[in-house]
């Protein structure tokens, strides 16, 4: 809707347009994002690009009247040569400051009452081209630990799947001696950088709860949604939960041990005398490569089979995007058995265009060897496979 803003009424079981609003001369304006900054009633900023210049554009609007009460200019002399629009909007704790995010990776903090820009922060895919990437969500921290030490974090997510973390409080004199100068840029400290925590996809929505330092988020494509806890001196983050599902759909699903009496359960047995282990499910075969364990009783249970220690640390190394590269090829075929488990591996899977059997555990949720070969099979990718 260029140069126009619809206002609806939603009920539980309507959706109704109740008005329409445009932009008087500015009809260049595409809006795209909106925030409502607190105090300020009645009232909406929107973000987006001007369709002439190709620019970041914001304006204010008063949703009653249905008019535009101000452009802001103050983001028109910063990088004229470059082409962007704003694709995040965030409302900080101090009143008439907002947080604004561009397709270009740059967060611009702007006073409202007086149309003034700030400080600017950038932000560079660390793929080695140095390319822009684009602001997806952003959140600022208000918990009473923060104040504490000192820092107002604003959390940015990024569409290359990264969230980094910043200090927006200028430093001291005091605190020259403890600070690294290469992590301060345009007076502000980059207190930590969380590498593609949400991959493929990027970051798709930042939150922190209200009075906690938790950082809640979600991926676009990743399937995932995971809450970040900073307690640690250095003020980086930890995952403290996280549930993690295929970030593709998945070929092979099956229950684990079907039926009752496999050794104690994790919960009481139910009333049909089957128990949490008879809950829980196998699924594979996903282009992610990944083998993955589900239960329908406890979502804490979830867990993704590990195929080797260091497999991150190690694509990192090696110039990957992520482990994937480093994973076994997508499984096809799998079999359980639950005799003398304690033993042995209790599943066994075969994987595309590969020549090898590999044997699981699944309760410690990794392989458990041996890897499985007959003496006439093919090991070569190049010759028929078995």
């Amino acid at each position: 809707c260029r140069g126009q803003v619809v206002l609806l009424l939603a009920s539980r079981t309507t959706l109704t347009v109740h008005k329409r609003m445009t932009f008087g001369n500015f009809t260049s304006f595409c809006p795209r994002v909106a925030i409502h900054p607190p105090t300020y009633v009645n009232k909406v900023i929107l973000g987006g690009s001007c369709s002439k210049t190709s620019r970041d554009a914001l304006v204010l609007l008063n949703v009653r009247t249905g008019k535009m009460i101000h452009v802001f200019k103050c983001l028109d002399k910063y990088c004229p040569d470059i082409k962007s629009e704003i694709t995040s909007l965030e409302a900080s704790p101090a009143i008439d400051t907002i947080a604004v995010g561009n397709s270009k990776g740059s967060v611009h903090l702007i006073n409202t009452r007086y149309d003034k820009l700030l400080f600017s922060l950038r932000h560079q895919s660390k793929s080695g081209t140095k390319k822009p990437v684009r602001i997806t969500s952003m959140s600022f921290r208000t918990d009473g630990s923060a104040l504490k030490y000192g820092i107002a974090p604003l959390a940015v997510g990024r569409s290359d799947g990264t969230i980094t973390i910043w200090d927006l409080s200028p430093p001291s004199d005091e605190d020259d001696d403890f600070r690294d100068d290469d992590k301060i840029i345009m007076g502000r400290t980059l207190l930590c950088e969380m590498e593609r925590v949400h991959y493929p996809g990027g970051v798709n929505k930042l939150q922190y709860l209200p009075q906690e330092p938790l950082l809640v988020s979600t991926g676009s494509h990743s399937n995932a949604i995971l809450m970040h806890i900073f307690d640690n001196p250095d003020h980086s983050g930890r995952i403290l939960r996280q549930r993690l599902g295929h970030t593709a759909p998945p070929k092979c699903i099956r229950y684990l041990h079907p039926g009752a009496g496999t050794g104690g359960g994790v919960l009481a047995n139910m009333a049909d005398g089957t128990d949490a282990h008879a809950c829980q499910i196998l699924s594979t075969g996903s282009t992610d490569r990944t083998l993955r364990k589900f239960s329908t009783v406890r979502s804490v249970l979830d867990k993704e089979f590990s195929q080797g220690k260091g497999l991150e640390k190690r694509a990192k190394d090696l110039g990957m995007t992520s482990k994937a590269d480093l994973l076994l090829p997508p499984v096809i075929a799998l079999a359980t058995s639950e005799v003398r488990t304690r033993d042995w591996g209790d599943l066994v899977t075969i994987h595309r265009n590969h020549a090898f059997a590999y044997v699981w555990s699944s309760k410690n949720g990794s392989q458990s060897g041996p890897t499985l070969r007959q003496d006439d099979w093919n090991v070569s990718a190049m010759k028929k496979q078995p």
